[in-house]
């Protein structure tokens, strides 16, 4: 249940955010509790609270070398999350479970650099 009067979100915001503390929260767990048995809820939905922003550029390069008239050598590369951005994810919205309430338990894969070589005839 929404416990109304108490904010939402603790204040930390996801470039604050440390998972390696476990009193660092992005839900404030006094905002919620658990309903009596057998009825039912007050939220569906959290319409003021956001996840943290996903930003991901990723780029290709490619260069062709003319070997002889019918041989060709490509050189490429692929760079994914070019900028090694990250973007937590998995918040817990477990109210029973206080130790990971509003706590974020993942982020986004890391960079990836793939490089390839390859000759055409």
């Amino acid at each position: 249940m929404r416990n109304a009067g108490v904010a939402i979100q603790t204040g930390t915001s996801c470039s604050a955010y440390d998972p390696h503390n476990t009193s660092s929260r992005y839900l404030n767990s006094a905002a919620f509790s658990t309903p009596a048995p057998f009825t039912l809820g007050n939220v569906c939905s959290l319409a003021s609270t956001r996840t943290c922003r996903y930003e991901n550029e990723n780029l290709s390069l490619v260069k062709r070398f003319q070997v002889t008239e019918k041989v060709q050598f490509k050189l490429s590369g692929n760079f994914f999350n070019l900028f090694n951005r990250h973007t937590w994810t998995g918040i817990s919205s477990d109210i029973n479970n206080s130790g990971t309430f509003g706590r974020y338990s993942g982020a986004t894969t890391p960079r990836i650099v793939q490089l390839n070589a390859r000759i055409e005839f």
